[in-house]
């Protein structure tokens, strides 16, 4: 059998990054927002607590985010629109920021890191031909990221733009 180049076009991949520990102030009820903060609240007393809370965060981030990416091509697949294929990777960012010191009232800036999930892939130009229903494909996977994750903020690069949205109504802790 011998093989016969089918299509050559440039490298056009696209990136998600989306955080796996979402805020804890997007609970709609006050009541469950309350239990919440307790059960954390006393999670942290425990030897490694912060651990714990960031390990079970991030353990059902991941699911959640396969399941995210499944169902939503499956979604667009039904209703005959064009979807994205690709990876899923889980890492750490690491970042600094200024925080208010509980005990002095003073901005310090502190270094913090949070497990996120890395979505990649590349464009394959024998099914992708319309580049801006490809990009409209990636900018709507990383909205449906986002509002299912209860993430403020998602970063992606795709055809060589980095594009940054961000849900205000989102609140962080």
């Amino acid at each position: 059998m011998a093989y016969q180049v089918k299509a050559v076009a440039p490298t056009d991949e696209w990136q998600i990054v989306v955080g796996l520990v979402s805020g804890y102030t997007y609970a709609k009820s006050p009541i469950l927002r309350f239990f919440a903060f307790l059960f954390w609240g006393l999670i942290k007393l425990l030897p490694l607590g912060e651990y714990l809370r960031d390990q079970v965060e991030a353990l059902f981030g991941h699911w959640s985010v396969e399941r995210v990416f499944a169902s939503w091509r499956k979604e667009r697949a039904e209703a005959g629109q064009e979807f994205v294929t690709g990876f899923v990777d889980y890492t750490s960012v690491y970042y600094s920021s200024k925080s208010r010191s509980r005990w002095t009232k003073k901005k310090l800036w502190i270094s913090c890191s949070e497990p996120v999930a890395v979505l990649s892939g590349s464009r394959n130009p024998l099914y992708d031909k319309d580049t801006d229903a490809y990009k409209e494909s990636v900018l709507d996977l990383a909205k449906t990221l986002g509002s299912r994750r209860r993430q403020s903020r998602i970063y992606l690069n795709v055809l060589g733009e980095t594009i940054i949205i961000q849900d205000d109504l989102i609140k962080r802790s």
